[in-house]
């Protein structure tokens, strides 16, 4: 999950100023600022512009708010502060400073009739399409917020705006064709894929002992478990119409198809059946654990290895289980299985003997790449070979490669300046030279959108690293790991 979070993260410059307004429309989170150590009503400084603990309470309300909601409300405090949004919302707070900062000293200012207009013509405010001035109190006082306060976060909110539309964000014609002709440019190459042969160097004892110390951790025994157990198949379970069509009722989000629309019973009587015999193997498995556990009922030897295949519920509770304790069931081939742990045996490395084989193996490809590698260079430059015209955009071909394989022989064609190499996939050695370079006739259409990203990204980047120069921020919150010193 935290993989995916960091993924959605707003990080650009157009989405870091915090919008209140949102805040508002989105509702209240139930949090307790008293968790953070505050030096005062301050969290932080930036200049001469203070951030308060109000400000960080509804910055992170709405930051917790956007999470939640795409995690469709199963987001609690614990793992939000897990995940880090204590500190996103922070972050954009003092980023949202160094750019009023900036905006103050470029001589940027924002009229009360701005703040007025923007206030009075947003829908939450408003009854009958007017703006309603007791809605809008009304709106403030339930969520806790004070008049003063929501109306300076607006004209906060406008100052950055300003700010962002004096970027220099569209991109001219010069712009266009120097970015999107080098995008563009095509590469002729003439090329030849080498395959691997057998090593011409012979393997000694003393090389394969030597591979096996250098590389011990990836000779690994997988830990295993041997268990006392009692086997429940799910096929054998017995079920009526009346039981299928409850668990179809109980929980029809199980039952929906790609658009997110719910299926007829028919359509999935089959696996309705097969989700309701599982539950009646796993409750079956539940039940006859207090018979493993005073040994009224003796359990089958099974030893499971726990490796790529190995049941999902039973490596999660791994870790956990000691001899003689009942594991809780879990789901193996087509089984719900109850055991008595009867040994643990953690991952370990393998003896020389045990891995003999494998290194060999490994050796043998190593030093058949290496030769290989060794050849291809020498064939260094090319006279002759296949042609092929390739291009970053597009989808060029290049006859015996697989698309995943073309595409990292063109980047990294792409990535250096040489005119010839080699690039090692795991087929053989591709061989190239470039033989002719092009520039397009004119930028194709489809690199617009990539001409744009470049230029925000370089002017995102331009701009944070000069406002962290010339406003450095000044923290007060004490148990957040911002990376600075507190304090200073």
């Amino acid at each position: 999950m935290l993989e995916w979070m960091q993924r959605h993260k707003k990080w650009l410059i157009v989405t870091i100023w915090i919008s209140v307004i949102a805040l508002v429309s989105a509702g209240m989170v139930g949090w307790n600022p008293s968790s953070f150590s505050l030096s005062g009503d301050q969290v932080a400084k930036v200049g001469k512009i203070k951030i308060s603990q109000q400000e960080f309470i509804n910055a992170y309300q709405r930051v917790f708010n956007e999470y939640n909601q795409m995690l469709g409300g199963n987001l609690d405090q614990l793992e939000a502060k897990k995940f880090g949004l204590d500190k996103l919302a922070l972050n954009q707070l003092v980023q949202r400073a160094q750019l009023q900062s900036l905006a103050k000293d470029l001589g940027l200012r924002v009229e009360d009739s701005e703040v007025v207009d923007t206030i009075t013509k947003d829908s939450n405010f408003q009854r009958d399409g007017r703006f309603d001035d007791e809605l809008y109190r009304q709106l403030l006082r339930d969520n806790h917020l004070s008049v003063k306060f929501f109306e300076e976060s607006v004209r906060d909110s406008l100052l950055v705006d300003k700010l962002i539309k004096l970027l220099p964000i569209s991109i001219s014609s010069l712009e266009t064709w120097s970015m999107g002709s080098t995008i563009s440019l095509s590469d002729t190459i003439t090329y030849q894929i080498l395959k691997p042969e057998a090593p011409k160097t012979t393997i000694t004892q003393a090389m394969l002992k030597d591979h096996w110390e250098k590389h011990k951790s990836n000779y690994m025994q997988k830990p295993s478990i041997e268990l006392a157990s009692i086997s429940i198949p799910i096929s054998t379970q017995k079920f009526n119409n009346e039981d299928l069509l409850s668990l179809y009722n109980e929980d029809k989000t199980l039952y929906l198809d790609d658009q997110g629309q719910l299926k007829s019973f028919d359509e999935v009587k089959t696996k309705v059946q097969h989700d309701f015999q599982a539950q009646q193997a796993k409750k079956e498995a539940m039940r006859l654990s207090n018979q493993l556990r005073d040994n009224s009922k003796d359990g089958k030897n099974l030893l499971v290895v726990l490796d790529d295949n190995a049941p999902e519920e039973l490596v999660a509770q791994f870790n956990d289980l000691t001899n003689g304790q009942i594991t809780k069931p879990f789901l193996y081939k087509d089984h719900y299985v109850i055991g008595k742990v009867i040994k643990k045996t953690p991952e370990q490395p393998k003896s020389y003997e045990e891995a003999k084989n494998q290194v060999l193996a490994e050796l043998k490809t190593e030093l058949s790449l290496n030769e290989l590698k060794t050849k291809a260079e020498k064939s260094l430059p090319l006279s002759k070979g296949s042609s092929a015209k390739i291009n970053n955009i597009g989808n060029p071909k290049i006859a015996t490669l697989n698309a995943q394989e073309t595409q990292f022989v063109i980047r990294n064609i792409f990535s250096n300046n040489q005119k010839s190499g080699v690039i090692m996939l795991d087929s053989g050695a591709f061989v190239y030279t470039i033989t002719h370079q092009e520039l397009p006739s004119q930028v194709p259409v489809q690199t617009q959108g990539l001409i744009q990203n470049i230029k925000s990204q370089v002017i995102n980047s331009a701009l944070m690293s000069y406002l962290n120069e010339q406003y450095p921020p000044k923290y007060y919150l004490q148990n957040l790991e911002l990376g600075v010193e507190i304090g200073q």
